[in-house]
């Protein structure tokens, strides 16, 4: 886990019955998810070392961030969800045998809106391990994915570089994911030629091929923070119950 668990938080930023159809399902409300880290993440805050999972998302539970008020989740201690690093998720697509991999950070507010439910449809459905990769360090830096941000004139430069092991998980995933885009300050939006692994993803992967994928979230989900309606609710069900297979 980090060595620092972030404690404020800013805003921003279906399931298949067959595997064929699972593998090609789109992200869920398009790129709808956590991407740049100074519009869904956090500023940095020292705590324990070595926090667990549950430990990492409910130390951020009721914390402020400007007029928002980060979500309160609960996790249970006994859950399937084990952080790796992005090397190691790449390593098992070389291997055959089954995974699941759940890319996503404490610090998103979306994924915040779907953990509980993915944590829950994981258990019921008898899922052992549900492995988990970061997309920031403590201090808000990329740890996988490439960044680009908007220059003066509006042309995309990036800052950082993604790993080898994104890139791995980009051609193995790529159909499935959305493109990646800039949106500029009139509104416009640029895009750079490339997909994206927004947060929440999740991935179901057999012998190296992916074979299910979701987001999690609602398409009646409109704003990160905002409270879930019983049918937002039904829906994050629906879609990590059958991703899941419960």
């Amino acid at each position: 886990m980090k060595k620092w668990v972030i404690l404020c938080l800013a805003a921003m930023l279906a399931g298949c019955s067959s595997e064929r159809r699972a593998a090609e399902e789109t992200a869920s409300g398009g790129s709808k998810g956590c991407d740049i880290f100074e519009q869904c993440g956090t500023e940095a805050s020292p705590s324990a070392k070595g926090a667990s999972f549950r430990e990492a998302y409910e130390a951020l539970n009721g914390t402020k961030r400007g007029e928002h008020t980060v979500r309160t989740v609960a996790i249970p201690e006994n859950n399937p969800f084990q952080e790796i690093t992005g090397e190691e998720a790449a390593a098992l697509l070389d291997q055959d045998g089954e995974f699941y991999l759940y890319i996503g950070d404490e610090a998103c507010p979306w994924c915040r809106s779907v953990i509980e439910q993915a944590v829950q449809s994981a258990m019921d459905a008898g899922i052992e391990t549900v492995y988990y990769v970061q997309i920031w360090d403590e201090d808000g830096n990329e740890v996988l994915r490439d960044a680009y941000a908007l220059d003066e004139d509006g042309n995309p430069v990036q800052k950082a570089a993604g790993t080898e092991a994104y890139q791995k998980m980009l051609a193995a995933f790529g159909d499935s994911l959305s493109e990646y885009t800039l949106t500029k300050e009139d509104g416009t939006k640029t895009d750079l030629g490339e997909k994206r692994i927004y947060a929440p993803n999740f991935f179901h992967v057999k012998d190296g091929k992916l074979v299910g994928f979701t987001t999690g979230t609602s398409d009646q989900q409109e704003d990160a923070y905002e409270e879930l309606s019983d049918q937002m609710k039904a829906d994050e069900k629906q879609m990590l119950d059958a991703f899941f297979g419960v």
